[in-house]
């Protein structure tokens, strides 16, 4: 009569993605479960809540008295070609790997990440002639003049800087809170506004005025 106590758990290696983090670009994952009885291996994904098919297995190299080794590799965002809702399959990503060996003893992991392709989509356009006085601008309303939009579901930062440039040349360069504020749509996450507070022209007049808005966004 013989048999084996095992009391070590499998252990389960992900590399090339980290928990938590944007990729603007098709990640090539690999799963490695090394153990000495290698049992029951496993890889749960979904992508944006739904579940997401996995097509290849582990393969397995068996080393007697050694750690064995099961490895699979998934090209994550690579193009769909057909039966998908979504051809560049971007979006959030939760992975899950679950190991079990003969004696029982198991090991899992989950991880999160996104990949997103996208360029953010910044609209800044305005309907102010060359000359306006604060009275039609005011009817009007700044930021129906001068409406800033955003569409972006992952942003990291984001700034407005306005440049006023006076009779005599001098500049004054407004940022952020100075200028507005950014609001988001109650209605699309991904979408958000630039509001310029109402009196942020005052003490401006009689003077040139030139407006440069730069908005930097960076999603990883």
């Amino acid at each position: 009569m013989s048999f084996t106590l095992d009391k070590t758990k499998p252990t389960i290696e992900i590399s090339n993605v980290k928990d938590n983090k944007h990729y603007p670009e098709t990640k090539i994952v690999d799963f490695i479960i090394t153990d000495v009885n290698l049992d029951h291996n496993q890889v749960e994904v979904t992508r944006n809540g739904k579940k997401y098919n996995i097509d290849e297995e582990f393969v397995i190299e068996t080393n007697q008295y050694e750690n064995s080794i099961a490895k699979l590799t998934h090209e994550f965002n690579k193009e769909c070609e057909k039966n998908c809702d979504d051809k560049e399959q971007e979006g959030n990503y939760e992975v899950t790997v679950l190991a079990k060996d003969k004696a029982g003893n198991k090991t899992e992991k989950t991880i999160q990440f996104t990949i997103d392709k996208k360029d953010p989509v910044i609209t800044i356009d305005h309907h102010i002639r060359s000359h306006i006085n604060s009275e039609k601008l005011n009817k009007q309303g700044i930021n129906q003049a001068i409406p800033i939009l955003l569409t972006e579901v992952n942003v990291k930062q984001k700034n407005v800087t306005v440049e006023h440039v006076r009779l005599n040349g001098k500049k004054d360069v407004y940022r952020d809170e100075e200028i507005g504020q950014w609001v988001q749509d109650d209605k699309r996450e991904d979408r958000y506004q630039f509001l310029i507070h109402d009196r942020f022209f005052d003490g401006m007049a009689y003077t040139q005025l030139r407006l440069k808005q730069r908005i930097f966004l960076e999603k990883r």
